[in-house]
């Protein structure tokens, strides 16, 4: 059906950024002039837009819905889930950020025991849901269907009740000079009050959110206690990181917790 189509078609332009014509004619295995026709239905959705021989993904802030961007980098997400469960030791408290890279790590917790979730994350609820081992706690709030998650004065109002050994969060973008930031008002909100409670806060991040910045900073990089992504960071993150201390993990060198840190 056209309708999937059309939607593989954008999760494709999304995922790489972009897209030629021709490109895009080759993988659906359709005529040129139906890519045009397909292309000019995405463009009215804004989250693609034209460029020189075809298609990018759009620039404008838009924040793509979760059940979209969960297709992005799939081998990667799951590849930063499991390096990131890494660092939870059984019979811990730990809390899961909003996000589809952070709720990747759940099937990897599920090998542990005595692990307790304190999350907004609907996606991470609803696959802790497979796994009884697995405690849960849901903070409630209210629901943004967008980005799948809860947030509020409620929400906002429950984070005060915690301290938070461990906290996994995610970006919208992450900056060497303006830190981790999102675009969310409400989710940033929650995001600082998450990592004011925290005693370690984890970056879980592929490599593509080093490239962009959001509009509104939640937290400093060099205060983070590690970060997990899929391949090596730029220079300037990797100095930052030497720089404070912050454990680096990544699929070539990954984390072990009975390692050496200046953290630990």
């Amino acid at each position: 059906m056209r309708v999937n189509r059309l939607n593989e078609m954008e999760i494709y332009i999304l995922s790489r950024g972009s897209a030629s014509l021709q490109d895009l004619a080759d993988t659906f295995g359709i005529s040129i002039n139906s890519v045009r026709r397909d292309v000019a239905t995405l463009l009215e959705r804004g989250t693609v837009r034209k460029v020189y021989g075809g298609v990018a993904a759009s620039e404008t802030g838009i924040v793509y819905p979760s059940q979209l961007r969960q297709n992005f980098y799939q081998e990667e997400k799951r590849q930063i889930g499991e390096l990131a469960a890494e660092f939870v030791s059984d019979n811990s408290m730990i809390y899961l950020d909003s996000g589809t890279t952070v709720s990747c790590i759940v099937p990897f917790l599920a090998q542990k025991t005595g692990v307790t979730v304190l999350t907004n994350n609907v996606m991470a609820i609803r696959e802790i849901e497979k796994y009884p081992n697995v405690e849960l706690m849901s903070l409630g709030g209210r629901l943004n269907r967008v980005t799948q998650s809860f947030s509020g004065l409620l929400t906002l109002d429950a984070i005060d009740s915690f301290n938070i050994p461990l906290a996994f969060m995610a970006v919208t973008g992450v900056s060497p000079k303006y830190g981790l930031s999102n675009s969310t008002e409400s989710e940033a909100q929650v995001k600082k009050a998450v990592v004011s409670r925290s005693q370690k806060v984890i970056l879980m991040a592929d490599h593509h959110k080093f490239t962009k910045s959001a509009v509104l900073p939640y937290y400093r990089f060099e205060d983070l206690y590690a970060v997990v992504t899929d391949r090596a960071l730029d220079a300037p993150f990797a100095e930052k990181a030497e720089e404070n201390g912050i454990i680096v993990s990544t699929p070539t060198q990954p984390y072990r917790r009975n390692g050496q840190s200046s953290k630990l």
